[in-house]
């Protein structure tokens, strides 16, 4: 592939992952949906709809002995957007929260992951960075800007 080539292939968009360690993991519903809407803001994105659920110890029970001996209460939550998607996943239990930033060109998702990693400097995070779509050239994308 030539260098022209490289540059008409950009993506449709940004998939950040973080794997958070410490005291985000034991944000509760309305702290997380607060702060995926910060980050959202952060990265300039435009909110649709925001949905959070907490998990109990009943959500959790079975048979089986993993459940039964360790404390549950972590929390979901996805907040959609025009430029797609942040989610988050809590283990209190494990310290642990992951979370899914998915945007679109126009948006800034590193901004995002920024507005999140401030929100508890106390708290290890980890990032790893995919482009989507990054097999659509350039060209068809603005062609098809053009004609919507």
């Amino acid at each position: 592939m030539t260098s022209t080539d490289k540059s008409k292939k950009r993506g449709l968009g940004e998939h950040w992952l973080l794997e958070c360690y410490g005291p985000l993991s034991k944000y509760n519903e309305d702290q997380l949906g607060a702060l995926m809407r910060k980050a959202a803001s952060a990265g300039g994105a435009t909110v649709l709809m925001c949905h959070t659920h907490k998990f109990s110890t009943q959500d959790h029970s079975s048979d089986s002995p993993e459940h039964s001996s360790q404390p549950q209460g972590g929390v979901t939550g996805v907040l959609m957007l025009a430029e797609s998607h942040i989610s988050v996943h809590t283990w209190p239990e494990h310290s642990y929260a992951a979370f899914d930033i998915f945007m679109c060109h126009g948006s800034d998702p590193m901004a995002a992951c920024e507005a999140i990693r401030q929100e508890s400097p106390d708290t290890d995070i980890h990032t790893s960075h995919v482009t989507r779509g990054d097999q659509v050239p350039f060209d068809t994308l603005q062609n098809d800007k053009r004609e919507s």
